[in-house]
C-alpha cells in the first residue's frame, strides 16, 4: 500500500478558536513569516472561486475577500488604507472596522498576521493540533527531502513525455496481454509454492516497486510544475505504508493533479511489465506471481476510492474537492440544515458537484459501516486464527534453524512478521478510534464567530 499524502486544505474563513478574540491588531499588520499568495484555485468544485495560501507545509483555501485583505498586507498600510484599497479592488465596502476584525477573528487564529497567531510558520489551528486520525497517515517519517528527490525526478520526468508514455503504455498492454491471455501464472505459482523462500523474493520485489510507485507521483508533479516535498513511512490503517508528500499538487489545474494521481499507477505497470519480459527472457516463472500481485496492488488502489488511496485522491481531484474526508461533516450539516451551510469550511458547491459528492457519501458510509461492523464480528475468530498461525510458525521456526535451514527461518520469519503487522495496527486503529469517539462525545460547541462580512456593493 503506497498512498500519497496531502493535508486537507484549511478553511481560513472558519469559527475562530475563542482564545484568539482579545488579540490586539498592529497599527500596520503585515504578513507572517513563510506566508505566500498562490492566487486562484484552479478547476475547483465549488460555485465561487477559491483562492489558495500557502503557509509553512499547509495550504490555506480562502475566500476572494480575504484574499484581497491578505494581498495589501504588507506592514506598510494602515487598517483604513488598506480597507480602501480592498474597496476599490473588490465587490465589497470594506472598513478599517472590518479589517481589523476579520484579522482578529480569522487570520491571527491561523498565524497569518505577524505578531499574532500562531508562532511558528508549520504550527496549525489549535483544533487540528495532535489530531490523528484512522482515515489519515499516521506516525509519518520522512525518509527522502526533496534535495535527494529532485534529481531524480528531473531525469524520470521525461516518462511523462506523450512521445515517450505513449509507446511504453502500448508495450505495457501487450505485456500484460502475454501473461493473462497467454502463459498465464500457473508455473510460476507452483515454482513459488515447491521454493518457499521465493515467496520472500516476491515480497522484496513488491516492496521495491512500492517504493518506485512513490517516485512515480513524484516525476509527475514535477512534470506539471510542482516539487515533492519528501518520501517516507507510516502507517495507514493497518498497515506499514510509504507516502508521497504530494501537497504541492494544490497549485496546480485538474489534469495536471489527476496526472500525479495516476503517476503511481504508471510506474508500479511499468515494472510489472518489465518483470513479464525478464521471466519470458530468462525462463523465471516464479517473476510472474509478482506481476499479479502488483495489479492486484494497482486495481485495489485505483478501484476503492473510500480511503485515501491514489483512487480517492484522482477522485477528489476529478470532482474539484481538495479532501473529500476533510468535507462531510460540514457537507452532511449543510443537508440537515436544508442546503443551508452552517460551517463555512465547506463553501456551496456546484450543482452537478453536490450531486456527485452526496452519492459518494452515501456510498462511502455504507461501504466504511459495513466493514467495520465486519471487522468488529469477525475479530475474535481472526486473532484466534492469527494466534495459532502464529505458534505453529514459531515451531517450524525452531526446527528450522535448528536444522540450518536459513532460507526456510527466513520464509517462516516473514510468515510471522506478516501475521503480526495487521494485529499491531488493529490494535492501534482501536485505540484511534475510541480515541475519536470519547473527543465526539465530550467535544463542546465552539463559540459563534464575531466576524460578519462587509456588504457587497450593488
Amino acid at each position: 500500500m503506497s498512498p500519497m499524502t496531502r493535508p486537507p486544505t484549511t478553511r481560513a474563513d472558519r469559527r475562530p478558536d475563542p482564545g484568539t478574540g482579545a488579540a490586539l491588531v498592529p497599527e500596520r499588520p503585515g504578513l507572517a513569516p513563510g506566508v505566500r499568495l498562490v492566487g486562484r484555485q484552479r478547476d475547483g468544485g465549488f460555485e465561487e472561486q477559491q483562492w489558495l495560501v500557502e503557509r509553512g507545509d499547509r495550504f490555506l483555501q480562502v475566500s476572494e475577500l480575504i484574499y484581497r485583505v491578505l494581498e495589501y498586507l504588507d506592514g506598510r498600510r494602515t487598517l483604513e488604507e488598506i480597507a480602501t484599497q480592498v474597496t476599490n479592488a473588490s465587490r465589497w465596502t470594506v472598513t478599517a472596522d472590518h479589517v481589523q476584525q476579520l484579522v482578529t477573528v480569522k487570520l491571527a487564529p491561523l498565524g497569518l498576521v505577524a505578531g499574532i497567531g500562531a508562532a511558528a510558520p508549520n504550527s496549525i489551528p489549535a483544533d487540528e493540533r495532535g489530531r490523528l486520525s484512522p482515515l489519515a497517515v499516521n506516525l509519518r517519517l520522512r525518509v527522502l527531502g526533496p534535495g535527494l528527490i529532485e534529481p531524480v525526478t528531473r531525469r524520470l520526468q521525461r516518462l511523462y513525455l506523450p512521445a515517450v508514455m505513449i509507446p511504453i503504455l502500448i508495450a505495457v498492454v501487450i505485456a500484460h496481454g502475454f501473461l493473462y491471455a497467454g502463459g498465464g501464472v500457473g508455473p510460476g505459482v507452483t515454482e513459488v509454492l515447491r521454493h518457499p523462500f521465493l515467496s520472500i523474493a516476491v515480497v522484496a520485489i513488491f516492496v521495491a516497486t512500492a517504493a518506485l510507485h512513490e517516485l512515480g507521483h513524484a516525476s509527475a508533479l514535477r512534470y506539471g510544475g510542482g516539487h515533492v516535498r519528501g518520501i517516507g513511512v507510516g502507517v495507514y490503517l493497518i498497515y506499514p505504508i510509504f507516502f508521497t508528500d504530494t501537497t504541492d499538487a494544490y497549485r496546480l489545474g485538474r489534469w495536471s493533479r489527476v496526472r500525479v494521481d495516476l503517476g503511481g499507477f504508471y510506474f508500479h505497470l511499468v515494472a510489472a511489465a518489465t518483470l513479464v519480459v525478464v521471466a519470458a527472457l530468462t525462463g523465471a516463472s516464479w517473476l510472474l506471481v509478482a506481476v499479479v500481485v502488483i495489479d492486484m496492488e494497482v486495481l485495489r488502489q485505483l478501484l476503492f476510492p473510500f480511503v485515501r488511496l491514489d483512487g480517492y485522491w484522482l477522485f477528489a481531484d476529478l470532482t474539484g474537492i481538495p479532501d473529500l474526508f476533510s468535507r462531510f461533516r460540514p457537507f452532511l450539516s449543510s443537508l440537515l440544515r436544508g442546503g443551508r451551510r452552517a460551517d463555512s469550511r465547506l463553501p456551496a458547491l456546484k450543482p452537478a458537484v453536490t450531486r456527485v459528492f452526496a452519492g459518494y457519501v452515501a456510498i462511502t458510509i455504507v461501504v466504511l459501516s459495513v466493514l467495520l461492523v465486519e471487522a468488529a464480528t469477525r475479530a475474535p475468530g481472526v486473532l484466534d486464527t492469527a494466534r495459532r498461525s502464529l505458534l505453529v510458525q514459531k515451531m517450524a521456526l525452531t526446527t528450522l534453524l535448528e536444522r540450518s535451514d536459513l532460507p526456510g527461518a527466513l520464509a517462516a520469519g516473514l510468515q510471522m512478521a506478516i501475521l503480526l503487522a495487521p494485529l499491531l495496527g488493529a490494535a492501534a486503529m482501536g485505540a484511534l478510534l475510541v480515541g475519536q469517539l470519547a473527543k465526539a462525545v465530550f467535544r463542546r460547541a465552539g463559540s459563534r464567530s464575531l466576524w460578519r462580512a462587509p456588504p457587497r456593493r450593488s
